[in-house]
């Protein structure tokens, strides 16, 4: 079996890319490493991860029927930010709400180990958490 590297990149379509990035680099400290029409390319460090930022809205042409509205994921419930520490979650939710984001709940996942639930400008759905380091340990 083929080594995998894990999940590396998202895309969103959103209402305005400019927007979105300015807000996703604000964040997550994201770069802009490409803008083509319809598309900003963002990325960590190291291309660790990627988000590719789209207004396109159009069939795609291996899809069965037209894209999911803007803020919809479709299956998918959530998308998760993770931070090292418990004390980074709170000025992190800080900084999204200075940034245009939307606070909804905010949970322990265990007990110290806060998490929250915000919506981006464009209605995405975003956990933002920190794991305990116990269960970090437990991880390959």
């Amino acid at each position: 079996m083929a080594a995998s590297l894990g999940f590396r990149h998202i895309v969103l379509t959103v209402a305005d890319i400019d927007r979105a990035a300015t807000f996703y680099q604000r964040i997550m400290g994201l770069a802009r490493v490409r803008t083509e029409p319809h598309t900003i390319t963002l990325a960590a460090p190291g291309l660790r991860y990627v988000m590719n930022l789209t207004d396109r809205k159009e069939t795609r042409a291996d899809d069965d029927g037209p894209t999911a509205p803007i803020g919809s994921l479709g299956g998918i419930d959530h998308l998760g930010i993770e931070v090292d520490e418990p004390a980074e979650v709170e000025p992190l939710v800080q900084e999204w709400l200075a940034a245009g984001g939307q606070l909804l709940e905010r949970r322990d996942m265990d007990t110290p180990y806060p998490s929250a639930f915000m919506r981006d400008p464009d209605g995405y759905l975003v956990q933002i958490y920190s794991f305990a380091p116990e269960l970090r340990a437990r991880v390959p």
